[in-house]
């Protein structure tokens, strides 16, 4: 299980939200909304937010990177509104600390993609998820990460196969599902990076 501290800033693994933990005690943490309520929650259903450090760090990457999922179509002026909320959202993210063993864990929930998540198709969710995924890819074969989690939750499994789809084009990778002591099952994928 992952080793939090109050102070730190978590999502929820299966439910939409999240916040900053008060108080740890007996295997739970009593999280702070942003709506400023208290909830307690497992610790082992919560999961830590990444560093606005790397985050942004992944924003700033070289025109060498493809990042061809979304850049390759033509968005309508609806569509491109919404990639600049999400870049705009991203780049904005709270700080928190780094995971262990050089381990980045990036949450593809949709609520932690965009501000307002109303109004968007199945298929724009998907693209903008997708987007993330390829972008955080890249970010952690450059930087020479060892392992990359991303969090997809359980769902209908749409999500999780697209990833693993795209994956088979990262021959320096291997995937399984992410340890269920910490994720839950089938709620994320663990990409293990075999550098050169």
């Amino acid at each position: 299980m992952a080793q939090f501290q109050v102070g730190d800033r978590v999502t929820f693994l299966n439910d939409v939200g999240g916040g900053i933990i008060r108080s740890i005690e007996d295997g739970e943490a009593m999280v702070e909304t942003e709506d400023g309520f208290d909830i307690p929650y497992p610790l082992d259903q919560l999961v830590a937010v990444s560093s606005k450090e790397e985050l942004d760090k992944a924003y700033k990457m070289g025109e060498d990177v493809v990042d061809g999922f979304v850049e390759k179509r033509i968005l309508s002026t609806a569509d491109s509104r919404k990639e600049e909320e999400f870049e705009r959202k991203f780049r904005h993210l709270k700080p928190m600390k780094p995971k262990k063993e050089d381990v980045l864990e990036v949450d593809l929930h949709i609520h932690q993609l965009v501000d307002d998540e109303k109004g968007l198709e199945a298929y724009q969710i998907i693209d903008i998820q997708m987007r993330h995924f390829e972008r955080m890819m890249e970010t952690a074969i450059r930087d020479r990460r060892d392992k990359v989690v991303f969090i997809h939750g359980k769902g209908q499994g749409v999500l999780k196969n697209e990833i693993r789809k795209a994956l088979e084009f990262y021959p320096q990778c291997s995937f399984y599902d992410a340890p269920f002591h910490t994720y839950g099952y089938e709620g994320a994928t663990e990409v293990k990076i075999h550098h050169r």
